[in-house]
């Protein structure tokens, strides 16, 4: 490291360790735990452009610290730092487009649907992010950040820096899985049994909490998501946790799926079973194209949802 990288890494240092946070209840921890949530998103590759959303994934990472460190008599809520971290100097707010003079006179945001409607993204300054993108570095600034702010917490902290290092390497191996021909059933792979919780969060992942059916996209500020990560081949049939046997469905639609009242064709086309009366809850649907994610490798396979067509939809 040079004299001028240990000038800029001092510089941000001092940033991170003297936020501006409420003090008169009491720390309240709203900027730090959503720094942690950022740095863990770039460590583990869900952020790799210095282009910040206030997505499902970022929410439910700042609540996962926030649910874990338990600040008492506080209240969880990202739109907070996300808005008010403006003030740090390193934090810059991109509104949405006819925004701009809204976002000007705007002094705090309470909800994620007012966050969501004037802010588009967030950038930090580029040596920042050059900090957080390098292991050394970043490792370095959660330190200064958990020094500061959390020093009674490190047991907590490094259970969940375990959790995520241990969750990375499961999801890195079920994306892994996805380069190789798909198996509809695995007979008695019960190892496979204890993924279901990667399982489930990759796949909600990578569907950026939306329904794939409907499109519906919910998350509350406790964390909670209106969306399922369900298996096409039933799990109990197939003992397989393949990224390409899993889709979103929220829960309406999971119960449609389950029950053989909705299907995807082999053109990500879904259809309506014939025998379900003209209700327009599903027949609007009919003919519309699932949601799929942004890359093709983890598109959910046709063989699973031929499986389905033949085994589970009612025709």
């Amino acid at each position: 490291m040079n004299d001028f990288e240990q000038d800029v890494l001092d510089y941000y240092a001092h940033k991170v360790s003297h936020l501006r946070i409420n003090r008169s209840k009491g720390v309240v921890p709203h900027k730090p735990l959503l720094l942690l949530a950022i740095i863990e998103l770039i460590e583990y590759g869900k952020l790799s452009e210095n282009k910040i959303y206030p997505t499902p994934v970022m929410t439910s990472t700042f609540l996962k610290y926030w649910s874990r460190l338990n600040p008492e008599n506080h209240r969880s809520n990202v739109s907070l730092p996300f808005f008010h971290l403006k003030s740090e100097g390193f934090w810059h707010l991109h509104p949405n487009e006819g925004c701009e003079r809204v976002l000007e006179f705007t002094k705090s945001i309470q909800t994620f649907s007012k966050l969501r409607k004037i802010i588009n993204y967030v950038t930090i300054d580029d040596n920042l992010f050059l900090i957080f993108s390098d292991k050394t570095y970043r490792d370095t600034m959660r330190d200064c950040i958990i020094e500061t702010y959390f020093q009674d917490k490190r047991e907590t902290l490094a259970g969940i820096f375990k959790e995520n290092e241990e969750m990375g390497k499961q999801q890195t191996e079920l994306i892994a899985d996805s380069r190789k021909k798909f198996v509809p059933i695995k007979e008695g792979d019960l190892s496979s049994a204890k993924r279901n919780n990667v399982f489930r969060n990759t796949i909600i992942s990578i569907y950026d909490y939306t329904c794939s059916i409907c499109k519906m996209q919910v998350i509350t500020l406790d964390g909670a998501a209106i969306v399922d990560a369900a298996h096409i081949i039933p799990f109990s049939t197939s003992h397989n946790n393949d990224i390409r046997n899993g889709f979103t469905l929220c829960k309406n639609h999971h119960w449609c799926f389950d029950k053989g009242i909705i299907m995807v064709d082999q053109n990500y086309k879904i259809e309506i079973s014939p025998l379900v009366d003209d209700s327009e809850f599903l027949t609007d649907l009919s003919g519309e194209t699932a949601l799929l994610p942004r890359i093709r490798k983890l598109y959910p396979s046709r063989d699973a949802f031929e499986w389905h067509r033949e085994n589970i939809f009612q025709v």
